[in-house]
């Protein structure tokens, strides 16, 4: 109701009451004056117009206090719009002191964080946050826009801060730069693999932040830490965080010269035909292959050079996944992220 027709009606409201309680007074001095010459008939006939101005009244007095709540409660819509539009144009321009938009680009640039919002079940307020961590990453604003819908996408299939998904896309994009890797790829890659393991989109997200620039440094396709990730999640069940820290240690230790000579010692292959080191991911398929032809007291120490007292597990469940070849989990997982398909798109479109 427009503000302007709810005051006319609070006025007539007001008035209205005014008269009924002027017409209750007049009624009760009438009565006062005449009690005494008016038989009980007569009393009782005008008791009943008594009460029906009474009833009058208090119809009068009820559509007022109906009016004042409705005042009240526009008087809050108002509030809250004013708050909200001044939240919206002070999160925009912290955009674009970095992006440096004019007036025109900057109005539609928040037309599109508006839609991201809406098709991503996310608030503005965390998208705006988002679009603006993104954009001092030095991205242009079509990059932003596209990493900011990924996240917010991201957030919602694996139920995640979205600043926390920001910096997973962040730290999987810069990690594997060379693979030209985009962040609606890293997405639909979670997604897919999601979709068909023990494994959740968060636990790739978790570890990817702790061991991404490792598993870059030791040679890893995104695909092939995926596979890893995946490996131990389904076998350990010990969540996202702690088997990229793991993975953090093993792949440090398997690149580590004097670490490799002791593997070679207990009879795990290391080097290849020219004697140069094999990749590290193949070194930790041989260890899986030739783990349970050591004996007891060999195991252990392979465990604890390749990892340490609290990575034994992590190693020991690995190894006993690699050893399999290419019927592996982490092998079966990794072929499958290197398909095509926007499995991530899909379900947010679903949800």
């Amino acid at each position: 109701m427009p503000v302007d027709v709810t005051l006319s009606v609070a006025y007539d409201t007001l008035t209205h009451q005014s008269k009924a309680l002027r017409d209750i007074e007049q009624f009760s001095n009438k009565a006062q004056r005449h009690f005494d010459k008016l038989g009980l008939g007569h009393i009782s006939s005008d008791f009943s117009q008594f009460q029906r101005s009474l009833q009058a009244a208090t119809s009068r007095v009820a559509a007022f206090g109906l009016t004042a709540g409705i005042l009240f409660t526009v008087k809050q819509a108002f509030g809250a719009l004013i708050k909200e539009t001044i939240a919206v144009e002070k999160s925009l321009q912290d955009i674009n002191v970095i992006l440096n938009l004019n007036d025109k680009n900057l109005s539609k640039f928040g037309s599109n964080l508006f839609k991201i919002a809406r098709d991503t079940g996310q608030s503005f307020k965390n998208i705006a946050g988002a679009a603006t961590e993104l954009s001092r990453q030095g991205l242009g604003v079509s990059e932003t826009l596209k990493r900011t819908a990924d996240a917010a996408i991201l957030s919602r299939l694996a139920n995640i801060d979205l600043l926390d998904s920001v910096e997973s896309l962040t730290a999987g994009i810069n990690s594997f730069s060379d693979s030209v890797l985009t962040s609606t790829d890293l997405v639909n890659k979670f997604a897919r693999v999601d979709a068909a393991f023990a494994v959740s989109s968060r636990d790739f997200a978790e570890a990817i932040k702790r061991v991404g620039s490792t598993a870059q440094d030791a040679g890893l396709s995104i695909d092939e830490l995926i596979g890893l990730v995946t490996s131990l999640q389904q076998t350990t069940a010990r969540g996202g965080a702690i088997i990229g820290n793991s993975l953090k240690t093993i792949l440090t230790k398997v690149q580590t010269g004097t670490v490799l000579e002791q593997l070679e010692r207990l009879g795990v292959t290391v080097r290849d035909f020219n004697k140069e080191f094999l990749p590290t991911l193949k070194i930790l398929e041989n260890i899986g292959t030739q783990f349970d032809n050591l004996g007891r007291s060999e195991q252990a120490k392979v465990a604890q050079l390749v990892g340490n007292l609290y990575q034994i597990n992590q190693v020991r469940a690995l190894d006993r996944d690699l050893g399999m070849g290419g019927g592996s989990i982490a092998a079966k997982e990794s072929n499958m992220a290197g398909e095509g398909g926007n499995q991530a798109i899909t379900r947010n479109i679903e949800l």
